[in-house]
């Protein structure tokens, strides 16, 4: 086949239709003139033939009217060889063109072919190379394939080829060829998980789910009814985003490369042979989101054909390509921040197998914790709540180290009665680091990564504050070795750190009235001694009373044991740690307030010296305050008395106003009257007892011990009269 350039008067067949205009017909003439229907059409053959298509195309509009289409497309079909035996291959061209529908859809196979064939036949020499490539390709439909001549078949592969390499058919866009079917299936991916939706025009879909960097198989097979294998120049996948797919096609326009996030080829030249043809591409997606395997395009020769999969019988291929769990990390080292220690921490990140395009480190204290961002100097530099550092991009298997100065003070509110440093167990205490990170996956590096959507990611660590301090005091214990004057103070501490530390010095201090006896060293042996988490000390010091001391015991002032403990970097750091003797010091300011008050006189007074058992008799309990001294803190005021009377351990009951307060001036005498009832015949001289009390102004309260005058005996008499009233018990 070569293209041959032809008139416009043979084109458009004007020689015939001059003629035809020139021939009278039958029906312009008169009724009475109809008879002579073929008046000259047998004169000569030129009539005759024009009086013959006159008449065929009579029919054939009166067939089509009556609705025989299939009459009409036969008898044209015989008109189109008429033109072509004469030559005239433009009319048989018409002729042709407007019967292969009607054998397409009666399923007439092999007649289709023949008329398919014979205008070609016309074609090849007449028609522009597009609309002979039209008619070549209608001749290898899978049906029309399995009925046609071999010979005739790779007659017409041949002109196919021959005008594909025409560079006039690469001017347009194709759509997909009927003799070349495609398909296209995704392999089992790491999520075996799929899911059928709908997708543009209402159209089914089905999806697949995968990972970024993981490698997706997608398979696309080809299937040729060509009796000769072909070589296309190029075999390509269009993969659009989703966005972008459904935006082209609300705008009804065509999916084109520039327009595809990633196209997927075959090696070229690709050879197809007859029958099916499968090749693979291996996709690893570089971002997340859900792309459409959008369109296959051919290039064979000049002629790029195009199969959209809107436009193809079967449900639409997406996949759904999720974040992949990024292999980066930070670690912080110390795990654990010891309370009144200044530590380095070292923060460690890791880009494990992904490309981390950029990266920020957000630092934050908590109460009683601060540091110095890292790269400042702690010399010069201020101690900061929170931080914000900027990391370096890392590709995959680098590290980066960054080192930060951290301050754990004390908590303010520690007491003895805490089991911890922290102020609420609830609340975490401590260094918090958060990484704020975009990356890519690793089988990415290849690709251009200033195109490629990065993913996001949050990294979390966090360094607690100990519970307890690097050594806590875990129990404080007195033993006396001389009651009242001298005793041994033990105190047991605990190591509650994973690291070693050893205690370069100690010492205790401890208010008056106890000071610890010098030249008298218990624990010269454990200096020195490494310690880590568990560990235990145990530490004696013999302590003595000063019982000369006339100051009262100041309970504000707490006892301490003060101790200087080494790290395993040889760093020196102070501790102080509260010792619980509370309780100790507390009997120390009441003997103290006891002994400065002293002693009082008391008498204990009867109504009368004999009674009857059974009848209430007057008592008067009276104490001198003469030698009353009141303490320091309570001087310039009128003391208050507290007191109670028991007839617990007597021979008495009690009743009347057995408990109350006295107020009184120094160096007079308070008196209470209560009623006494004896409970038992004879002498008695088990009278109720009397506690009395000093309200301090801090309102505790100070026993004071009273001394009573020997009180004279009471003669209890029985009684010898009884008057009663006997009555049966009721049921």
């Amino acid at each position: 086949w070569a293209p041959e350039k032809i008139s416009s008067e043979d084109a458009d067949g004007a020689d015939w239709k001059t003629k035809k205009a020139k021939a009278p017909s039958c029906l312009q003439k008169g009724a009475m003139e109809r008879q002579f229907l073929l008046e000259n059409s047998l004169s000569s053959k030129d009539g005759f033939e024009e009086k013959y298509l006159e008449l065929c195309a009579a029919i054939i509009k009166m067939s089509r009217k009556a609705k025989r289409r299939r009459f009409a497309a036969r008898l044209q079909a015989e008109v189109g060889e008429y033109h072509l035996n004469k030559g005239d291959f433009q009319s048989a061209i018409t002729c042709f063109k407007q019967v292969l529908k009607t054998y397409r859809l009666d399923q007439w196979d092999r007649c289709h072919f023949w008329r398919l064939f014979r205008l070609a036949f016309c074609q090849r020499t007449t028609a522009e190379p597009t609309e002979y490539l039209k008619t070549l390709v209608s001749c290898f439909s899978p049906r029309i394939t399995s009925v046609a001549p071999e010979k005739a078949l790779i007659a017409l592969q041949d002109d196919l080829e021959r005008v594909l390499a025409h560079p006039v058919v690469g001017e347009a866009r194709y759509g997909k060829l009927s003799f070349i079917e495609t398909s296209m299936s995704v392999s089992d991916t790491s999520s075996t998980e799929s899911m059928f939706g709908q997708g543009q025009n209402r159209k089914k879909m089905m999806k697949k789910f995968c990972s970024v960097g993981e490698s997706v198989q997608i398979v696309l097979s080809i299937k040729s009814y060509l009796p000769k294998p072909v070589e296309f120049g190029s075999a390509k996948l269009f993969i659009v985003a989703f966005g972008e797919f459904a935006s082209i096609l609300e705008n009804n326009g065509s999916i084109e490369e520039e327009d595809a996030f990633k196209v997927l080829s075959v090696e070229s030249p690709v050879r197809i042979t007859p029958g099916e043809n499968k090749f693979t591409f291996t996709w690893t997606p570089s971002s997340s989101g859900q792309y459409i395997l959008s369109t296959v395009e051919i290039v064979w020769h000049h002629g790029y054909f195009y199969y959209d999969s809107t436009e193809l019988p079967v449900p639409l291929l997406g996949i759904d390509v999720l974040p992949s769990e990024p292999t980066h990390s930070i670690s912080l080292n110390p795990t654990c921040l010891v309370p009144g220690h200044d530590q380095e921490v070292v923060i460690t990140f890791d880009a494990g197998s992904d490309v981390v395009t950029t990266g920020r480190l957000v630092m934050d204290c908590t109460k009683g914790v601060s540091l110095i961002p890292p790269g400042e100097d702690p010399a010069t530099s201020e101690w900061k709540k929170e931080c914000d550092v900027e990391f370096q991009p890392c590709k995959p298997g680098e590290k980066q180290e960054l080192r930060a100065h951290v301050r754990c003070g004390m908590i303010e509110n520690f007491s003895n009665e805490s089991i911890s440093q922290v102020d609420s167990m609830d609340t975490a205490h401590g260094l918090s680091a958060k990484v704020y990170t975009t990356y890519l996956h690793s089988r990415t590096v290849n690709d251009n990564t200033s195109e490629l959507a990065t993913m996001k990611n949050v990294l979390e660590s966090f360094v607690p504050v100990l519970e307890k301090t690097a050594l806590s005091v875990e129990a404080v214990q007195t033993h006396w070795l001389d009651a009242g004057e001298r005793f041994i103070l033990n105190v047991l501490l605990t190591s509650n750190t994973p690291y070693h530390f050893s205690v370069d010095e100690w010492g205790v201090q401890l208010p008056q009235p106890v000071r610890i006896l010098e030249g008298v060293d218990l624990n010269q042996q454990l200096l020195k001694c490494l310690v880590s988490d568990g560990d235990q000390l145990s530490v004696a010091f013999e302590c003595m009373v000063c019982n000369d001391s006339t100051d009262d015991c100041d309970l504000s002032l707490r006892p301490k044991m003060h101790l200087k403990l080494r790290d395993d970097a040889q760093k020196v750091f102070s501790l102080d740690l509260a010792l619980d003797l509370d309780d100790l010091y507390k009997e120390f300011s009441k003997s103290s307030k006891q002994k400065r008050v002293g002693a009082l006189q008391a008498t204990l007074k009867v109504e009368s010296d004999r009674g009857l058992v059974g009848e209430p008799v007057s008592i008067v309990y009276e104490v001198d305050l003469g030698s009353f001294v009141p303490p320091k803190s309570d001087s310039g005021k009128d003391p208050v008395f507290v007191y109670c009377i028991s007839g617990d351990g007597s021979d008495w009951l009690v009743g009347g106003r057995v408990k109350g307060s006295m107020k009184a001036t120094e160096g007079s005498k308070i008196s209470c009257e209560i009623v006494g009832v004896p409970v038992v015949p004879g002498v008695i001289k088990r009278f109720p007892s009397m506690v009395l009390e000093l309200l301090e102004s801090n309102d505790h309260a100070l026993p004071i011990t009273l001394n009573f005058q020997p009180s004279d005996t009471f003669y209890s008499l029985s009684k010898v009269e009884v008057i009663g009233v006997a009555s049966s018990a009721s049921k």
